[in-house]
């Protein structure tokens, strides 16, 4: 039989130096799944006749709609692991599936208007919020018309209220 007995002693004046390393978070693991292809994806999004992998897990984190489509029974994508968008442009989910994984998005300004209908149709709050701020520095007497009407027509409150307040400003030429 061994027994062993310590006795606890405090050393003052000694600190340990051991570096963390400041690459390896959490993020960029899933932007390094996003670049390589989606190794062990394990649903597919079909969308203009192409399929894009993905992984339940981050569209599920990202989406209330995509977790709620997972974990309950009567929704075919749970039982298929194929989700089928027919309502917007195969660039336009990319981008989603994009800022779903990294956060980012390839030139929001040429796929906001897309991008703020996605975020609205899966209750992505972050990228709506991303895409209204977007779409409010672009407005013009041009495009302000339809940028309030895409702001209603999607929820999108805070692009409304400054469309609204453009068009009152500049009603004499809108």
């Amino acid at each position: 039989k061994l027994r062993y007995e310590t006795k606890k002693s405090v050393v003052t004046g000694f600190e340990p130096d051991i570096s963390i390393p400041v690459a390896g978070n959490l993020c960029s693991r899933f932007q390094t799944l996003f670049k390589e292809g989606m190794p062990l994806s394990d649903v597919v999004i079909e969308v203009d006749g192409s399929k894009l992998p993905a992984h339940k897990v981050v569209l599920a984190a990202g989406s209330p709609v995509f977790s709620t489509m997972f974990q309950s029974r009567g929704f075919t994508e749970s039982e298929t692991n194929v989700i089928k968008i027919e309502d917007m442009e195969l660039p336009v989910v990319y981008e989603m599936l994009r800022f779903l994984y990294t956060d980012k998005v390839k030139q929001m300004e040429r796929f906001a208007w897309g991008l703020l209908f996605a975020a609205e149709k899966y209750m992505i709050d972050l990228l709506k919020a991303k895409c209204q701020a977007v779409l409010a520095q672009s407005l013009t007497i041009q495009n302000c018309s339809e940028l309030l009407a895409l702001a209603d027509s999607n929820s999108a409150d805070e692009l409304k209220k400054v469309a609204v307040e453009f068009i009152l400003q500049h009603s004499g030429v809108v």
